[in-house]
């Protein structure tokens, strides 16, 4: 998300460097970086749910354990982001980077497991 005043974060963060570099922000702007971290917290509160509903809907056990795999990627990127929010700037940068690092294996495998309920809803 962007603004015409150059406020809002995007995903090129920090003066276009990255969203990770958003994340432990060192422009010296605190809420820049808290809004870095409150948007992988959404991120991975979505990613949860996005994994759970294949996982409940296609009844192969592939299909349900990349679910539990991807829905629990989800769980430890929102929750590691909600405590780098709440512990704030410098304190909180570690589990922030942390969460940063595992979201593109909980998108990696939601994505699996909605092509493994596809190829099993299509295979029955």
């Amino acid at each position: 998300m962007t603004s015409l005043d150059g406020d809002g974060i995007d995903l090129g963060g920090c003066g276009g460097c990255s969203f990770g570099c958003a994340v432990a922000c060192a422009d010296g702007r605190r809420d820049r970086a808290e809004q870095a971290r409150r948007t992988l917290v959404a991120s991975g509160v979505a990613l949860f749910f996005l994994a759970v509903v294949p996982g409940l809907v296609a009844g192969a056990v592939v299909v349900q354990a990349a679910a539990i795999a991807a829905a629990s990627c989800g769980a430890a990127v929102a929750g590691s982001a909600a405590v780098a929010v709440r512990r704030g700037r410098p304190r909180g940068d570690r589990p922030a980077r942390f969460a940063y690092r595992v979201l593109p294996v909980a998108v990696a495998l939601m994505v699996l497991t909605w092509a493994a309920a596809v190829v099993a809803h299509l295979t029955d």
